[in-house]
């Protein structure tokens, strides 16, 4: 049986929106003061965590829960034709006989991932998370900066047994660069969803994120010879303050 793993980042790839937004509205607090924080925090913490630092440092979400994460998820936007998506390709791998691994790597918070109405359709979950003392986050347990997703891809190729070349990595932009990178230069296929030409040059389809059309692209993928697939710009450099807005 032949193995693939499709790999996705998660805000602005699968969601319109960060996921922060929905879990700020849903705690009743304003966003732009919140990114505000989150740029300060830069300052002090590395990419990737400083916007969970926000949620332990800052007086007004000290009453957040693992609770308010869940009960969020359930809020997230989602692009059209994105649950029919992974329903349709769950059922072509069997149909197919192919055993396709479905992974999310998102620098945003793991437990929204998991506890989303999408999180039954993974095998994994790689993303940043909070320590837990009872119901309340009391420290950082891992973050995952745009440059460790290639080791997060290379974990699941290991756990998986799956070679990097069966690998589909979708994403939206600058900070799944290193990913598309990666999968890239070992033939597998990236796929951009993003608006930014910039972005979708380095990978090797660029497309609009509407599911409803992109399960095929998926198919077209798996069923093609890598030798078949455009070939996307050599790699650039990630920008300096890359991480969200």
């Amino acid at each position: 049986m032949e193995s693939y793993a499709l790999v996705l980042d998660w805000d602005q790839t699968l969601s319109p929106d960060y996921m922060q937004v929905p879990l700020l509205k849903h705690m009743g607090k304003e966003p732009a003061q919140y990114w505000k924080q989150v740029k300060e925090y830069d300052k002090k913490y590395a990419h990737g965590e400083s916007f969970l630092r926000v949620f332990l440092e800052e007086p007004e979400y000290q009453g957040m829960t693992r609770n308010d994460l869940e009960e969020a998820a359930q809020k997230v936007p989602y692009f059209d034709g994105v649950n029919d998506f992974f329903r349709d390709l769950k059922a072509y791998a069997k149909e197919k006989d192919i055993d396709l691994k479905i992974y999310i790597a998102s620098t945003g918070h793991k437990e929204m991932v998991e506890a989303s109405e999408l999180g039954k359709y993974f095998d994994g979950v790689y993303g940043a998370e909070f320590t837990y003392k009872g119901d309340k986050p009391v420290d950082v347990a891992s973050v995952l900066p745009p440059e460790d997703k290639p080791d997060a891809l290379k974990d699941i190729s290991v756990k998986e047994g799956i070679p990097l070349d069966n690998f589909i990595y979708f994403g939206d932009g600058f900070s799944d660069l290193p990913a598309f990178h990666l999968v890239n230069e070992h033939g597998g296929a990236s796929v951009c969803v993003g608006e930014k030409e910039e972005y979708g040059r380095q990978a090797t389809y660029w497309e609009k994120p509407d599911y409803t059309k992109l399960t095929g692209l998926v198919k077209e993928i798996i069923e093609s010879d890598a030798s078949s697939r455009k070939t996307a710009e050599p790699p650039q450099s990630l920008p300096v303050g890359y991480f969200m807005m």
